[in-house]
Formats: structure tokens, sequence, C-alpha cells
């Protein structure tokens, strides 16, 4: 596919928390007709900021890939109604193969009485589920393939054919760098900087279970280089961004990892990368 013809824009840079302006994890991909959606964070709140409703409407379909269901990967499911009415949807989702109950069922809980004022059944759009399976899909004319993560609940990592890997919400594995081999755009998330993996790290012995399943879930900026390196892959995106780190923070942890891998960009809101 042509370069222009494939454009990431960043809806939600953070994990768990919005702080700083950056939103929580949501990613959209234009791949000629169709747009793809990675997760649905409050990042999902951009799509009426940075898509015209001419534009969402044009889309021959919206693929909407869930990598798993923490609320700051799901909350703009409440969004959908105002900025994707109207439109052809299919979300996709671990499902009953990983979670014994199946994407739609998962969802339509998070919005029953009293959380939500409306019920999936009623969106204003042609909205349909899938449990993507693990391995090898084809959707929209491309193989999207799927890898089983570790995480506090298990995580869903995507890779589009060579154009882009979305790998979230889990620690860096050698899994993981054979998954992305060759891709030509990665984001990985990258929750601690040196500093504080370092200082968890380091008491290891001692810490608390929550500390235990944070250094267990989430991943080091160290160990991602490590695997944008090993994969060979051309850009690096730093995504599911730590929402206790100011701006000042977040560049200092750029700078680290443009020294050795110059091609690395921060996934703040707004900002578009063409592949």
């Amino acid at each position: 596919m042509a370069t222009s013809d494939c454009k990431l824009t960043i809806l939600g840079g953070n994990g768990w928390i919005p702080a700083f302006n950056r939103h929580t994890c949501c990613y959209a991909l234009e791949l000629g007709d169709y747009l793809f959606i990675f997760d649905l964070g409050s990042g999902a709140c951009r799509l009426g900021e940075l898509y015209p409703p001419e534009k969402l409407m044009s889309f021959k379909e919206i693929h909407i890939f869930l990598s798993h269901y923490h609320l700051d990967h799901i909350t703009g499911i409440t969004y959908l109604p105002l900025y994707l009415k109207g439109c052809r949807v299919t979300i996709f989702g671990p499902g009953k193969n990983i979670y014994g109950k199946s994407t739609e069922e998962i969802l339509s809980a998070h919005l029953e009485k009293p959380y939500f004022a409306l019920p999936l059944a009623d969106y204003p759009m042609d909205l349909a589920f899938v449990d993507i399976a693990l391995g090898k899909n084809e959707i929209a004319g491309v193989e999207i393939s799927t890898l089983l993560q570790s995480h506090s609940d298990p995580t869903i990592g995507y890779r589009l054919n060579d154009h882009l890997a979305y790998i979230t919400d889990t620690a860096c594995s050698p899994d993981t760098i054979d998954f992305v081999d060759g891709t030509n755009i990665l984001l990985h998330e990258t929750w601690f900087d040196n500093l504080e993996y370092t200082t968890l790290s380091s008491n290891n012995g001692s810490v608390t279970e929550d500390v235990s399943i944070a250094l267990r879930s989430h991943a080091n900026i160290d160990w991602v280089m490590h695997v944008a390196k090993k994969a060979q892959i051309n850009t690096l995106v730093l995504i599911h961004l730590n929402p206790s780190y100011n701006d000042e923070r977040l560049r200092g942890m750029l700078a680290y990892a443009k020294r050795s891998f110059m091609k690395t960009y921060l996934a703040l809101d707004g900002t578009t990368i063409l592949i």
C-alpha cells in the first residue's frame, strides 16, 4: 500500500489515567478506504476533534481492535454513538477463547444499567462483534496476526502485515521480538523509565504484590529498545505512557531512546505518522 494511503494518528497515548493533555489508549490507522482503531480509551473522544463526521462516514468500514478490557482501553465505547453514528463498525477482541465470554458479552456488561443509558443493541450504527482468533486472520484484505500476552489479565498484541505492530500492557519477551520482526512501525508500551524501573526492581525481594505484578505486566524503556533493535523495526513509538510522568520526564526518556534508536517518537495526542 502506498505511503499516502497509510497514516497513523495518536488519539490517546497514556495508560490508566488521562493526564498532561494525554488521553488513554486509542490509535487510528487509515488504510485506504478502511479505518483501523486500536483500543478505545478516553482518547476516542479525539475522533470528534481530529476527524470531521464526513471523513468518518467516508470509510468503507471501521474496524476496532481491543487488546483487553481494562477501563483505560474500553471507556471510549460509550463515545461511539456520537462519533460513529451511521458508520459500519466491527469490534474485535479477545473472547471465549481467552476469557470464556464473547467480546459482545463482555462489553455489554459494561453498558448495562445503571452504568450507561444506551445498550449496545441500540447503538445508532451497523455494529458487529468478532472474537479475534489467535494466529493469523484476514480482515479487509489485510493479514492481521495476534499474539497472546502476559498481563494482570491476558492481553492481545496485533500485527498488520508489515505495516504496524501494536503491543501494549505486557512486559517485553522473546515472543514479542519474533512477533514484530521486520515491522515498519512498532507501537510498544513503555510504562517505566530507567529510574523508576531500577528503583522498583532493585527491591524486588521485598516489594508488595502490586509492585511485583506491575513489573511483570509492563515494559521499561531499556527492554523496549532491545526489542526494537533485535526485531529490526523501522520506527518506534513509545505508547501507554505513565500518567505520573510530566512532559519533561517523557522528553528525557525520548532523548535516552534516540541515542540508540533515532527513529523513536512519543505517543503524544494529535501526532500523525505516515507509514
